[in-house]
Formats: structure tokens, C-alpha cells, sequence
């Protein structure tokens, strides 16, 4: 990840970290193999705009996974203003459309899933919907370190009943004591979504091998969706 251009003798390259950073540096190759024509070492660095010729250059090492508890979980966390809009707007559009409106629980939410439950009861048609905010879902994060699991039957329903009170009245707490964007950083951080990835940066990474500041519209959609 980063900015480069591949040529035909030299790679030309921006460094995002390391003793060049933000630098425009030429890689260049020497002399090419009789049998192959493909370059065999490289030949001196320049440093673009400079007569300078360092000896080295580092660069930012590449993440190969980061290990977080006991389990292999990949997280990469990063600052709200480094995730694009699209990102942010798929997520909100899928999780939660009146987060900003609300004060960590959607009573409007909460009413409509009420309702599809008791249609999906007495007709036997329809799923469950959910009306957890995306505060409520950083609450259990908080609360669980992920979403509590609950048995079926009577001990289930009120062991499901308890999980959502405690979810809600955290959640109330957390709407008091933070703003909306740093809540929805930290949802955007630390969102489950498969395959060992916590977080839009991380699955980005996972899932399409690509920054998450390269996402396309249909791939931050896609990333949007995983958690339903």
C-alpha cells in the first residue's frame, strides 16, 4: 500500500514512514541478465529533486496480522477523519439511519421490531428484527467483548431481556459522556466482521487486500452488510 510507479529501470516511490517520509525516491536497477533481461540488483538510490544519493532507505513495515488476547484477532485501529465517507455512510445507512437522532437507544426502532415479532408469532412469517443503535453495540463490546450468547427458552428470553437493559443503560451513559463521532469511531474500530477482523480497516485488508482509503462504493457496501 501506498504511491508508486513501476518503470522500466527504476521504481519510484512515496514513502509513508521511515527516514524518507513523504519523499519522492528512485529505486534504480543496474545492469539487466543476457537470459532473462529482467534487472539483476539495484544499481544507487536517488532522492527526486535532490543530488543526494543516500546508501539505505527504510520503509514502514508492511502488517502481516497484529495478535490482540489470546485469539488471532486482526485489528487496525484508525481516526475517523482517515476513514472515507462512503465507508461511513454505508455503515450508518445498514446499521443504524437515525443515529444521530437518538440518545443511544431508538425507541422507533425498538417499536417497529416489537411489531415485526409479534406478526412473525402469530403468523408463523417473517423474520426478527433488530433495534440495536450503534451505541447499544458498542456498549456490549464494552460489557461482553462481543455479542453475549443466549440459550433458547425462558432462561434465554430473559437472559436476551438482561443483555439489552444492560446494552441500553450503558449505552445512555456513553451518549452523555462522548460525542457522536467518537462513538462512531469506535464502533467503525471495533465491529466484528469475519474472518478474525475487528474493524473497517482491518477487514478491508482481509477481505480485499487493499487500504482502507481504496475502498470502492461496493466494497465498503459489502463491509457494511457483514455484521447482519
Amino acid at each position: 500500500p501506498g504511491e508508486f510507479t513501476v518503470g522500466r529501470d527504476a521504481i519510484v516511490l512515496v514513502p509513508r514512514d521511515g527516514d524518507r517520509k513523504g519523499q519522492t525516491v528512485r529505486i534504480v536497477f543496474g545492469s539487466r541478465s543476457a537470459k532473462t533481461k529482467e534487472t539483476t540488483a539495484i544499481s544507487h538510490l536517488e532522492i527526486v529533486g535532490e543530488k543526494t544519493r543516500p546508501e539505505q532507505l527504510t520503509l514502514d513495515p508492511p502488517l502481516i496480522t497484529a495478535l490482540v488476547s489470546s485469539g488471532r484477532e486482526k485489528r487496525r485501529d484508525v481516526k475517523l477523519e482517515k476513514i472515507p465517507q462512503h465507508m461511513v455512510h454505508a455503515v450508518l445507512a445498514i446499521e443504524d439511519r437515525r443515529f444521530y437522532e437518538h440518545m443511544g437507544l431508538d425507541f422507533q426502532g425498538i417499536a417497529r421490531a416489537g411489531i415485526k415479532f409479534i406478526e412473525a408469532k402469530l403468523t408463523g412469517r417473517g423474520g426478527i428484527q433488530g433495534a440495536s443503535t450503534i451505541t447499544q453495540q458498542v456498549a456490549g463490546n464494552m460489557l461482553t467483548g462481543r455479542a453475549a450468547a443466549c440459550s433458547g427458552g425462558i432462561g434465554g428470553l430473559f437472559c436476551a431481556l438482561w443483555t439489552k437493559l444492560r446494552e441500553g443503560l450503558v449505552a445512555q451513559r456513553i451518549e452523555r459522556v462522548l460525542d457522536k463521532e467518537r462513538i462512531l469511531e469506535l464502533y467503525l474500530n471495533q465491529i466484528y466482521l469475519g474472518n478474525r477482523a475487528y474493524g473497517v480497516a482491518a477487514a478491508s485488508l482481509n477481505y480485499f487486500n487493499k487500504p482502507l482509503s481504496e475502498l470502492t462504493v461496493s466494497e465498503a457496501a459489502y463491509l457494511a452488510i457483514l455484521p447482519k
